[in-house]
């Protein structure tokens, strides 16, 4: 956690691919904060995903966050893509054993901060370009290894 910006992720992956968790899946985390509040940039009516938009809660109870460190580029690294890959899967894995659900592997699911809260976070993930986690998957060279490679339990 970033106890300066009061900011934290489930999983961060490093340039190198080296994925460490800094909260448990069953545990909070504050990466996609949004609220109800008129008027505030976090509020869920302004996120692009009508999951967010529905739910009259924040975004942090309903969510697993990824973060990417060092995206001095503005994208993620090949290593991060790799990785990610590895990552859903155990996601998938310690959601099915803790909760008996299945995260289904599709667009509405996998999403960057700058959908859920696109007022504050409009270039995220990403530094010095919009990049879109949905850009990962259709456009990227790794576009089929993640298909072929992500297991949906």
């Amino acid at each position: 956690m970033n106890g300066e910006n009061e900011v934290s992720y489930h999983f961060v992956i490093s340039k190198s691919g080296e994925i460490v968790q800094a909260v448990d899946i069953a545990n909070t985390a504050w990466a996609n904060g949004t609220n109800n509040t008129t008027g505030d940039n976090r509020n869920n009516q302004h996120s692009t995903l009508a999951i967010v938009r529905e739910r009259p809660v924040n975004a942090n109870l309903f969510s697993i966050s990824i973060g990417f460190s060092d995206m001095t580029a503005g994208n993620p690294s090949p290593s991060q893509l790799t990785a990610v890959v590895d990552l859903i899967n155990h996601i998938n894995s310690e959601v099915v054993s803790l909760y008996g659900h299945t995260i289904p592997f599709t667009f509405n699911n996998i999403v960057g901060h700058n959908e859920i809260t696109p007022l504050t976070r409009p270039n995220c993930p990403g530094r010095s370009r919009q990049f879109n986690l949905r850009g990962i998957l259709t456009i990227s060279e790794f576009a089929q290894d993640i298909k072929e490679n992500v297991r949906v339990v």
